[in-house]
């Protein structure tokens, strides 16, 4: 899922402006920063891609004092949004099974991981909102 990921997902992220390396992204704004984060499930198979912005101001009021719109992550953000919920609800993309699953270990064809990165893709361009 890795490898979709930055084949498809990341270089339209970098059309949108999107500068870093994988999984944080910032996009850096006249007054603000926009974030984008792809979080993986720790027992495997699934991931959520988490949007978020911070003003300069919010910045300078962080109790993190080395933190900057240039380093900035989402988690930095008091507020984040997780693409493909509902307001306040949670969204896991799902590509596999759990590690503790029967079958987890099976790998799909590369292209089954590439369409539901192209699918991440255009979650960020048109939920995203940055």
């Amino acid at each position: 899922m890795n490898s979709a990921l930055k084949l498809v997902t990341i270089p339209r992220l970098r059309k949108l402006g999107f500068k870093g390396s994988f999984p944080h992204f910032r996009r850096l704004r006249l007054d603000h920063v926009d974030l984008v984060v792809f979080q993986f499930n720790k027992y495997g198979g699934s991931f959520v891609i988490e949007v978020a912005s911070l003003t300069q101001e919010q910045v300078n009021a962080h109790w993190n004092k080395s933190l900057t719109l240039q380093n900035a992550t989402v988690y930095d953000a008091s507020k984040s949004h997780r693409l493909g919920a509902a307001q306040g609800a949670d969204h896991w993309t799902v590509f596999g099974k759990h590690n503790h699953e029967s079958g987890h270990e099976i790998v799909e064809p590369s292209h089954v991981y590439e369409r539901i990165a192209l699918r991440a893709a255009e979650m960020i361009e048109v939920q995203a909102k940055l």
